[in-house]
């Protein structure tokens, strides 16, 4: 929908939190961001975060009685929307004229930076529910952070441009936007009629070349079928959400032998990641590899004993990127 500068983000970020607090958000509140991927929706996540609010992420193309369904399991009260989408709860409205049909002014000075702590509340997003009705995690500012920090340990380049083509309301999109924007990376979204088109999302990456990509493994694969001989390519793949299948990465190193592979996996309940791996081809299996930084993983039997290397079980992770427990769950089934 058009390019933002860094200070022209700033500037839109202390007039839509300008609007939020008249309108009476407030640090500690919830606030449902339900924007397609734009440059629009990177201005609302952080502006949320700049009134030391949560934001809690909606699909706007999932169904109607889900985003609803969200909205009264996270208890919010206020939404950002764009104007051609409908209300459901008290609408900031943000479209290419600016706030709730106020222009935008890009000389207005940022908001200063809010006092939150690592124990706040950065986000809530829901898992994917492949179990039975989705549950609602919320992750701290210091989940996020350790998430994110582990990044720069784990790979050996920050962004320079990182093309999401994740919905917001999957916890991979996070991944981007965070590492990103906390690096001044510049952050690539596609269009929705690009992402539904392998060979438009071909031709986008052969356009704007992204340094860094994160997909599914099924998109990936499809991607690399259409890759064009000598075409402009990702330095770096991440594959995350399914299992990586080992002709993914034999196919890989033979069209795209320049660009590292990495397979990462970790619950929602784990801010994202607690595990990644470095692929390389020959090997009959992916791992998910070892833990990243920050974080520790085991695996037990029934009874909770660990297991020896070699043993199937079931994995246990824990850490600093270990969220508290599912919204409204008792204080007694927190995670540990």
């Amino acid at each position: 929908d058009g390019t933002l500068t860094w200070g022209q983000l700033a500037s839109r970020v202390g007039q839509l939190a300008a609007a939020m607090r008249r309108r009476g958000v407030s640090a500690g509140d919830r606030v449902a961001v339900r924007l397609p991927r734009s440059t629009h929706l990177a201005t609302a996540i952080t502006a949320v975060h700049a009134i030391g609010a949560s934001y809690v992420p909606l699909d706007p193309s999932y169904p109607h009685e889900r985003i609803r369904a969200g909205i009264d399991l996270a208890g919010v009260r206020f939404e950002i929307s764009a104007p051609s989408l409908e209300a459901l709860a008290d609408r900031i409205g943000v479209d290419d004229v600016g706030v709730d049909g106020h222009p935008w002014d890009d000389e207005t000075p940022p908001p200063p930076l809010p006092a939150v702590t690592e124990a706040d509340e950065a986000y809530v997003i829901f898992t994917s529910g492949s179990t039975g009705t989705p549950d609602g995690v919320a992750i701290t500012h210091g989940q996020l952070a350790s998430s994110t920090n582990a990044r720069g340990e784990f790979y050996r380049d920050d962004p320079e441009r990182f093309v999401v083509p994740s919905s917001i309301s999957f916890d991979s999109s996070l991944v981007g936007i965070f590492w990103t924007m906390s690096t001044g990376g510049t952050l690539l979204f596609p269009d929705d009629h690009v992402i539904h088109d392998i060979d438009a999302m071909v031709a986008f990456i052969d356009t704007y070349g992204p340094s860094h990509l994160l997909c599914v493994p099924t998109l990936y694969n499809a991607l690399l079928t259409r890759k064009p001989e000598g075409g402009r390519w990702p330095e770096h793949v991440i594959v995350a959400g399914e299992a990586c299948p080992a002709h993914l990465v034999e196919l890989h190193h033979r069209l795209a032998p320049d660009s590292s592979l990495t397979n990462e996996y970790g619950p929602t309940e784990a801010t994202v990641w607690a595990t990644a791996h470095a692929c390389r081809p020959g090997g009959a299996i992916v791992p998910i590899g070892a833990p990243i930084a920050g974080t520790w993983v085991t695996v037990v039997d029934n009874a909770g004993n660990v297991l020896p290397t070699g043993a199937a079980g079931e994995l246990v992770i824990g850490g600093s990127g270990i969220a508290d427990g599912y919204l409204g769950s008792d204080p007694d089934e927190r995670f540990i």
